[in-house]
């Protein structure tokens, strides 16, 4: 894509153009965006001047009035703007929708703040017309946010598509080995995350067996083996797979986190399961977004 256009944030309309700042001051090419007719006259008084400070009144003033201008340079497109970037997302999605392939890099520059959000457009654009856009952020620029309800709870996406989250209160009387026993047979398709009280958080989906023990303990006398995770350990200096790490700094989920891996290990001649960490694809959970369901909800959704 090598093409330039004007985008009106407001309506989704847009024109393709040659020279932006050139194409608004010829006759009705502004008023086709739906620009008012003071905006037309004062576009219409700034003297041409190429790369100068007239050039940059045009563009900024169409910009104030929700105009956003695209540029492409063959495999990305650059978006400039003065509104609030989510405004600008929400609103070039119909131009981005109808010219953009899924491989295409897409910059928006927020021109009033500085700003930048970057993204790929075929890897988000199912997630585009949420309420939410602040995924679209680097994670030290997002707000953090907190759980709804306090531990221990499961937390899953019921579509398995980011966009349908829901969180339900686990008894906070229950050990580990109860609340996995709880929760299995019941956790929704595309699968969710396990919190429990003392800050450990697991991730869980309908397919993964609950984290096994190491047998054979004599090969591993200097270590303790988890109850819960079965992993050898030694406080502080070497902790087992299931303790918690570096949260998000956004969501405060992990992450990492303890899955269980089919790596076999010969202990006393025995090979067993133990638990990996995983640490890839991290996605916040948008909090803010989460419907908090009662534990009678969960359970009827299945039989353990």
């Amino acid at each position: 894509m090598k093409e330039g256009a004007w985008i009106n944030v407001t309506t989704g309309n847009y024109r393709w153009i040659d020279e932006h700042a050139q194409w608004l001051q010829r006759p009705g090419n502004a008023a086709s965006l739906g620009l008012e007719d003071d905006v037309l006259e004062e576009l219409g008084r700034v003297p041409w001047d190429f790369n100068g400070p007239g050039r940059m009144t045009i563009l900024v003033t169409a910009m104030d009035h929700g105009l956003v201008r695209a540029r492409g340079h063959g495999a990305s497109i650059t978006f400039e703007f003065t509104v609030p970037w989510e405004q600008a997302v929400r609103g070039t999605l119909r131009f981005m929708d109808g010219n953009l392939g899924p491989s295409m890099q897409c910059r928006f520059n927020n021109l009033l703040t500085g700003q930048s959000v970057e993204f790929s457009f075929g890897r988000v654009r199912d997630r585009l017309e949420q309420e939410d856009l602040s995924f679209l952020l680097p994670p030290l620029q997002r707000l953090r946010t907190h759980p709804p309800i306090p531990r221990p709870f499961l937390v899953a996406d019921l579509a398995g598509k980011g966009t349908e989250w829901v969180c339900w209160q686990l008894p906070g009387e229950m050990k580990t080995k109860g609340l996995v026993d709880l929760i299995r047979g019941r956790v929704p398709e595309g699968g969710g995350w396990l919190a429990l009280a003392d800050g450990r958080t697991w991730k869980v989906t309908p397919s993964t067996p609950p984290l096994r023990a190491v047998d054979g303990q004599g090969a591993l006398r200097s270590f303790e083996i988890c109850p819960d995770c079965g992993w050898p350990h030694s406080e502080p200096h070497v902790p087992c797979q299931c303790r918690p790490r570096t949260p998000c700094p956004t969501c405060q989920m992990p992450s990492f986190w303890p899955i269980p891996m089919h790596d076999h290990i010969q202990l006393d001649g025995r090979v067993t399961h133990v638990p990996h960490f995983a640490g890839y694809a991290h996605k916040c959970i948008p909090w803010p977004r989460v419907k908090v369901l009662e534990l009678p909800d969960l359970l009827g959704r299945g039989s353990a």
